[in-house]
């Protein structure tokens, strides 16, 4: 989530490696790399993280920044200002998603999460140039609450009700009352995007897939994957399986409650043309609650992780109802549960029938990513250990916010989110819990492995992190690391720290990253798993700008490979993807106004309603609410371009 958590951890020693600060190119933006040798933490004067509490919480607020300053522009346009040179022939796009507006009407969001998604693609041609282009998911509460120019709906982590008479809402002698077992919360499309089988799709947690065009990034409406869906959602988070011997899968799931406190997951295996190959029902007792952001795969089994969360129905009932308290803080970090791991068999794989289920003995934690999941030793359908690396932390809170994250979050190193590894021994008549432990006590997020090694053993993990390791504060993710450790470690013996090394990347001065994208350099399995680049969109909260960094997989240290600055900033978003798939417009098209999505002009927004505004020989404009009459001043090319030119 937007706050990143962790776990205390014994103390370690390390000797911090020198750091140096690279100067480049005539904008002159300071760059500063680091390689750490073993995983321990670092008190080090000459660390590159916050050297104080006080200096994390600074960089909280110009981090929360790029969570709470919307775009209101929807642009399409070559880029100019590439500091660097683009990789020789690369060609593809970056897809990423995530909130993009941080108030409906007044009504501010606090929580990103319930922002609007929007969706940007950046589109290399193959020829040394980049076009970006961004739009918002046209879903039905960003069309009705657009028209309306005020909040429609509940949110699942905002507390603010809408006006009554929407989302279940009612007012009694002034005080306002959401219907207890009314629900139904806005699906913004926020989460994820997809390329898959010639379609692009934005993704949330609680809806279906949008549908996109390419180049322009327009909504086509809800894509139902052909019926294959089973129920009303599709999860936001999926993995993408390459196998040159069954062919490349697309494996996603569905969760949905049922017989009152079960939890029933359904998994997807579709090929690449987006044929269903695989359809799986799983049944987990008592986990309606569990929490299931995000699944891994092995070749024999889907992998999902059941948080220890418990929903508090009085809290539901006396303080949702009245906007004290948001949907999904009802659910509550139950320290007196235990994590559950379940292995669900995937088809065909040959692995025993039923689903097994490991309660793991730790203390309790929090996952919301996973990293990737693999088998070790063993022969045919029976590997000897199951190891799942992921994202976890001691704790959550569902309340934390841009407004009130502080020391309650950054002083407690139990909030801190680090990459921990979960072994599991398969060899016995049922699997049983090995060891769970931290591989680098970092603050990090949004973990990333290469597809080439996904449901199989990796090395690498490449993640948007902290400079700080350890200690008993942190900080917001400043950079990106490179936390590499060899797929045996901790498996069949205990952990060992000293094989655990990191690069550590970050721009400095205020700019933060987004989840990276690993881009292979060489076609799948040809190539080091490292052979490649990554990608992220930074955020300069001093500037209000955004960035394009490419940086060398193999070697954080050597700085970006190019940056390919943008006019405008983008908010820090979530998920996304690189697609060898070349999204952008033919190489001759031209760039394209950028359009305010505050102005009218759109017609999935305001269709229907009365064209208002217009003179002889200008374009008319529909009347709306919070829309400037563009034709009063004469632009007449921009109205033009989005379908709303009338000429009388």
């Amino acid at each position: 989530m937007l706050a990143h958590t962790s776990t205390p951890c014994a103390p370690h020693t390390r000797t911090a490696a020198p750091f140096t600060t690279r100067v480049s190119g005539a904008r002159s933006h300071r760059r500063i790399v680091a390689s750490v040798a073993s995983a321990p933490v670092s008190t080090s004067s000459s660390s590159v993280g916050p050297r104080s509490l006080d200096e994390a919480l600074e960089l909280s607020s110009q981090f929360n920044k790029g969570f709470s300053t919307s775009l209101y522009t929807e642009n399409s346009y070559w880029i100019e200002e590439v500091e660097g040179k683009i990789p020789e022939g690369l060609r593809g796009t970056l897809l990423r998603n995530g909130p993009g507006l941080f108030e409906v009407g007044s009504t501010k969001v606090p929580q990103p999460f319930d922002g609007d998604g929007m969706v940007c693609a950046v589109s290399f041609d193959g020829s040394g140039r980049a076009h970006f282009s961004n739009a918002y998911v046209r879903t039905e509460g960003f069309v009705a609450e657009r028209r309306a120019g005020r909040q429609l709906y509940r949110s699942a982590f905002n507390r603010a009700l809408p006006e009554p008479g929407s989302g279940g809402v009612v007012e009694v002698l002034g005080f306002r009352f959401a219907n207890p077992l009314d629900i139904k919360i806005k699906d913004t499309a926020n989460t994820n995007v997809l390329r898959w089988g010639g379609k692009t799709l934005a993704l949330y947690e609680r809806g279906m897939p949008w549908s996109l065009s390419s180049p322009d990034l327009a909504t086509l409406g809800q894509d139902t994957l052909g019926n294959t869906v089973h129920g009303k959602y599709v999860g936001a988070h999926l993995r993408l399986v390459q196998d040159p011997a069954q062919g490349d899968r697309l494996v996603t799931f569905s969760f949905n409650e049922v017989n009152g406190m079960d939890g029933e997951m359904v998994l997807y295996e579709y090929d690449t043309a987006f044929n269903l190959l695989h359809k799986t029902k799983a049944v987990l007792p008592g986990a309606a609650f569990g929490f299931f952001h995000d699944i891994a795969v092995t070749p024999h089994y889907y992998l999902a992780l059941e948080n220890p969360i418990t929903l508090d129905a009085w809290r539901m009932i006396t303080q949702s109802t009245t906007g004290k308290a948001s949907i999904v803080e009802c659910l509550q970090f139950d320290a007196t549960k235990k994590v559950k791991l379940h292995l669900i068999p995937r088809p065909g794989s040959g692995a025993p029938e039923g689903v097994k289920t490991i309660e793991i003995p730790t203390a309790p934690f929090f996952t919301f990513h996973h990293s990737n999941a693999y088998e070790v030793g063993g022969s045919g359908s029976r590997p000897d250990y199951l190891v799942l690396d992921s994202v976890s932390s001691d704790t959550v809170d569902f309340a934390n916010n841009v407004d009130n994250v502080g020391a309650n979050y950054y002083g407690q190193p139990r909030c801190r989110n680090e990459l921990r590894r979960l072994v599991v021994d398969l060899r016995g008549p049922q699997p049983a819990f090995v060891r769970h432990f931290s591989i680098q006590p970092r603050a990090c997020e949004f973990p990333v492995v290469p597809a080439s090694v996904s449901t199989r053993a990796h090395t690498h993990t490449y993640i948007a992190a902290c400079g700080k390791v350890g200690g008993d504060f942190f900080g917001p993710l400043q950079g990106i690391a490179k936390i590499s450790t060899p797929p045996t470690n901790g498996v069949t013996a205990p952990f060992d720290p000293s094989a655990v090394t990191s690069q550590f990347w970050q721009h400095g001065g205020g700019v933060f990253p987004s989840e990276v994208a690993f881009v292979p350099r060489s076609p799948a399995g040809q190539g080091a798993e490292d052979d490649g680049w990554l990608m992220s969109v930074l955020f300069d909260a001093k500037a209000t700008r955004s960035k394009i960094v490419i940086l060398d997989a193999q070697d954080l240290n050597r700085g970006p490979v190019a940056t390919l600055h943008l006019p405008h900033h983008v908010p820090q978003g979530l998920h996304g993807m690189w697609t060898p798939d070349y999204l952008g417009p033919s190489p001759g098209a031209p760039s394209k106004p950028a359009r305010d999505i505050r102005q009218g002009g759109d017609s999935k927004v305001y269709a229907g309603l009365p064209v208002a505004h217009s003179q002889e020989g200008q374009a008319a404009v529909p009347a709306a609410p919070c829309m400037a009459t563009m034709c009063a001043r004469g632009e007449v090319g921009w109205a033009r371009e989005c379908g709303w030119a009338v000429r009388l």
